[in-house]
């Protein structure tokens, strides 16, 4: 538990900027006068929304303002399709004017995001779908108007919007906003470090994610520790973990749809965020006045300068030693992470419009290691070693004189050797990943939007672990050249792909609309790897956890003892499971897509979509996907939702390991949700869901090829060793020879092969059979012929006590299970966490300062149970006298014990010469309950180590807007 008086004193180090005193706090979205001038937004038929404006929606975690001054907010307008300023509202009728179902609706809204005399434009409804909003402003109050829909025509079943000031009042995300993902219902990741989300528990490669409708091929940095996405780069992103728009991909657990923050044409501004952990800097220009504009924004994360000044703080107060440190800097460079946003908008006249837009991302990573180098003369040799060798001279007679071995020849030795410390690369990690669009929009009229999408995405990892430096004799110049002597291991990957999408959306009546497209993709892949499995996926950043494939060498347990096989087993072989690829596969797709809305009354809207895609093997089924939502009065929302997604995008190491390609993973989807508004800042969400799973790729074992004959003789030898006191003794005593008898050569020979052969007929058969098929090589195969089902329980609350309090709060229950073939048993799904409880609150004590509390307790998930015990890697699972080796229980049979986290973060807001600006402190895992350790949860013994937080970790930060 932490003693929050402990913070009392790092208090004192804030910076004594000037707080705001009494001034008026100004919404993050626009200030009064600038309401007056923003501008609605055109309906955009493959937004990041498909029913209502991404500008606002009250499915927001947090419904109050940010507290704090927003230069962005300046007058001006948004670029988009209508340029006229809103009315003042000196002009507007009040609220009391307004039919009463419609003055109910702008009362609740107004009430849920009142905070300090104003009103948080970004956190109310819009209704861009369904026609421009009418915005209306008072210059003695200070209110805001919105005329919006009833909430059945903007909400969808399975939906959470996250407005970019939310993601700000989230602890420990770094400024990366997919790290607030997991504090909503049905979310969560595979460990601390990894951003890469879970959706009722489906693996990593099943979510999906689109940046402004483009759907991006990998939107991680190395490892998965960080998203390319920069939080003030966002307007908004959204998580749809059910049924998805018929535009989205067949994602098969969930779809995170991001929408890029669009520039303002008429202002200037921009800000900084600099931390011990990592800096970024954001700006909006506008262009042509009224007509164009730019946003660019960029990241850096700098751990690597951070923590070797760390070292230089330990070497100067005495903690390290200074050599020790400088060596250590010398030979270690953490990974260096960059990326850069940027989208410039273009009015071209009254019914045409164009974006350019995208990201460019790369990281560096480079690991030396300490070598000790010869010279001689000025040229590097190998290495040198003086040795004594004997020499005979023309007489026989022997004399002894030193020598030296230059490599693996013995020759007189130089006269000087010096001998200098370098440094070698020992692994070193050159990332790539850009994605560029181009997006042309015509809307003639209210009722007809076209919209085409030219997007180019180029994914290219190249990560080398070289084999050991060596020198070999030059040819040319009589000296020596550096090789690689060894096998060296590397992750290439690369991938390119060229998009191309057409839609559009018609508003046939108030009732009715339907929005339609297509799309094609070009694209080639090529992987050129070698690697041990576990450091592949930490690269990907899937799991990296070694223990994950004893799963895949038991259908049934698994027992080793030193009476079967002693001398055989080995770690080694167990996890003989190398990532090997070498293949290039040109790609293309498809998809076509329609969707319909209707109203069938005032409280009653259906929404009804269709998509196809092409996979690997052809155009796959129809994914039909329904909606139906009923609003009962104005505090209650009852929804339904059926759908199938169809996932034709694998991983590609799945489809490169696959017996016969793989076909289009599939997922049935029912969900139930209810909302209930029990107040003005309070709603409640409940939602009851259950899944379906069809053609799911499951992994197996499969051995290959022949047995190299030389590795069996010498592990049935080992056998042999480990069983010589059981063997009877014409079998342990060889002689060639009797006493007194003449040796015989070639008798001998013949004589020695019998008894070995009778030494090897004497191992019973089953266990030579047994040793034959462990030391036959192994690769690990893929098949579509698992199934699975999996159902749950969520329910979220979104509060508002006071006007200084928000926050929210989710619970959730789940079980799945699958079956990988079909004599298979049923298993529990890997990734999936039984329960898990989250909430955020943001607390703003004043005007000044404000206090942000995360907390997580999560259920374990799954995992094989095993023992093992041998010389080199002991778990203590069997002592003194046991026989046991090893021992594998049935795959996903025993469960990790539960873990729970708690973040905090104290910020003061003030400005510095004029310009608002916060400071912050955060500690992360402030609890610092052992995340990294995993234990059983019922005997409490050390499992594995996961990629957790292992100990409660500060950052402090200045956030400054220019």
């Amino acid at each position: 538990m932490v003693n929050l008086r402990a913070l009392r004193p790092l208090l004192w180090l804030l910076p004594l900027w000037t707080p705001p005193g009494n001034a008026r706090d100004v919404s993050p979205g626009i200030p009064d006068a600038a309401v007056a001038s923003q501008a609605p937004r055109v309906p955009s038929s493959t937004g990041a929304e498909s029913e209502s404006d991404p500008v606002a929606s009250t499915d927001s975690a947090f419904l109050p303002a940010r507290q704090g001054t927003s230069p962005e907010g300046a007058p001006g307008s948004r670029f988009e399709g209508a340029s006229e300023s809103a009315p003042a509202c000196d002009t507007c009728p009040p609220v009391s004017t307004l039919p009463e179902d419609r003055a109910s609706e702008v009362r609740s809204d107004l009430d849920s995001v009142e905070g300090d005399g104003e009103q948080a434009l970004d956190s109310m409804e819009t209704s861009a779908g369904e026609g421009p909003r009418v915005l209306r402003s008072s210059a003695a109050g200070g209110k805001v108007v919105v005329v919006g829909q009833k909430r059945h025509k903007r909400k969808d079943v399975s939906r959470t919007v996250l407005r970019r000031q939310e993601v700000e009042k989230v602890v420990a995300t770094a400024q990366d906003p997919l790290r607030s993902l997991p504090t909503l219902p049905g979310v969560s990741v595979s460990s601390d470090l990894s951003v890469r989300p879970l959706v009722r528990g489906g693996d990593v490669a099943e979510t999906g994610v689109e940046l402004d409708g483009i759907p991006l091929l990998m939107p991680y940095h190395f490892g998965s520790v960080f998203s390319v996405f920069h939080r003030e780069a966002l307007d908004n992103f959204q998580l749809y973990s059910g049924i998805a728009p018929a535009r989205s991909q067949g994602m098969l657990s969930g779809t995170v749809l991001a929408a890029s923050r669009p520039p303002l044409v008429d202002s200037l501004f921009g800000g900084a965020d600099l931390s011990i952990l990592r800096g970024s800097a954001w700006m909006n220009v506008p262009l042509l006045p009224g007509r164009s504009g730019l946003w660019i924004s960029g990241q850096s994360l700098w751990y690597d300068w951070t923590l070797k000044r760390f070292f230089d703080l330990g070497a100067l107060v005495g903690a390290v030693d200074e050599q020790d440190a400088e060596n250590w800097k010398s030979t270690n460079t953490l990974p260096t992470t960059w990326d850069v946003q940027s989208g410039i908008s273009l009015q071209l006249g009254g019914d045409w419009a164009v974006d350019f837009g995208g990201y460019i991302a790369g990281d560096d990573y480079r690991l030396l290691k300490r070598i000790q180098t010869y010279w001689v003369d000025g040229r590097e040799v190998p290495r040198v070693e003086k040795v004594l060798s004997p020499s005979t001279d023309s007489t026989g007679a022997t004399s002894w004189e030193f020598k030296c071995w230059f490599g693996s020849v013995l020759t007189t030795c130089p006269d000087t050797v010096l001998t200098r410390r370098a440094t070698d690369t020992a692994a070193f990690v050159d990332l790539g990943n850009r994605m560029l669009f181009s997006r042309l929009q015509w809307h003639p009229d209210r009722d007809l939007s076209v919209e085409g999408v030219v997007a180019w995405q180029s994914v290219a990892w190249d990560v080398r672990f070289p084999g050991r430096r060596g020198l070999v004799p030059d040819s040319v110049d009589g000296g020596y050249e550096v090789v690689r002597v060894g096998e060296g291991e590397s992750f290439d990957w690369r991938r390119e792909v060229l998009d191309f999408d057409l839609s559009a959306r018609k508003t046939w009546s108030e009732e009715h609309r339907t929005d339609a497209g297509f799309g094609l993709g070009l694209g080639r892949e090529s992987a050129r790897t070698d690697l041990a499995r576990p450091v592949a996926q930490m690269i990907l950043g899937t799991s990296g956890n070694p223990m994950e494939f004893l799963g895949f060498f038991n259908e049934e347990e698994v027992l080793v003892t030193s009476d079967q096989h002693a001398g055989f087993f080995t770690m080694e072989k167990l996890q003989d499971l190398d990532f090997r690829f070498d293949s290039t596969e040109d790609r293309s797709s498809a998809d076509v897509w329609v969707e319909h809305s209707w109203d069938f009354d005032d409280a009653t809207r259906v929404r009804a979509g269709l998509r196809v895609e092409e996979g690997t093997t052809g155009w796959g089924w129809p994914d039909p996907r329904l909606q139906v939502q009923h609003q009962i009065g104005s505090k209650d929302l009852v929804g339904i939702g059926l759908g199938l997604h169809t996932q034709t995008e694998l991983p590609f190491e799945w489809r490169l390991s696959a017996v016969e390609p793989l076909v289009s993973e599939k997922s049935w989807l029912a969900i139930v949700e209810w909302e209930h508004e029990f107040a003005p800042g309070w709603r409640s969400t409940i939602s009851g869901w259950g899944k379906f799973y069809q053609d799911l790729a499951s992994p197996s074992l499969e051995r290959y090829g022949e047995v190299d004959s030389a590795a069996y003789l010498e592990e049935l030898r080992r056998y042999l060793m480990e069983h010589w006191s059981e063997m009877p003794d014409s079998l342990t005593n060889f002689s060639c020879a009797l006493p007194g008898q003449t040796l015989d050569p070639d008798s001998c020979e013949k004589a020695m092969r019998r008894w070995e052969r009778l030494r090897l007929e004497w191992i019973p058969a089953p266990i030579a059979s047994e040793i034959h098929d462990w030391v036959l090589p192994r690769r690990l195969r893929y098949t579509s012929t698992g199934i699975g089902w999996a159902a749950g329980v969520e329910a979220s609350l979104r509060f508002q006590p006071t006007r200084g309090w928000t926050g929210w709060a989710s619970g959730e229950w789940s079980v799945s299970r699958r079956r990988d073939r079909p004599q298979s048993d049923w298993i529990p799904f890997a990734l999936q966490h039984p329960w898990k409880f989250s909430l955020v609150n943001a607390f703003r004590i004043d005007r000044v300062w404000e206090l942000s509390v995360r907390y997580a307790a999560l259920g374990g998930p799954p995992y094989t149970p095993f023992k093992i015990w041998d010389d080199q890697f002991s778990y203590g699972e069997a002592g003194v006298g046991s026989d046991t080796l090893l021992w594998i229980g049935k795959r996903n049979s025993a469960t990790l014990a539960p873990y729970q986290r708690l973040d905090l973060r104290v910020s003061r807001s003030g400005t510095i010469r004029g310009k608002p600006a916060t400071f912050y402190y955060e500690i992360w895992n402030a609890w610092n309950d052992p995340n990294m350790i995993l234990r059983d949860s019922e005997s409490g013994r050390f499992r594995w180590v996961d990629w957790n937080v292992p100990i409660p970790v500060m950052f402090l930060g200045l956030e400054l807007r220019l």
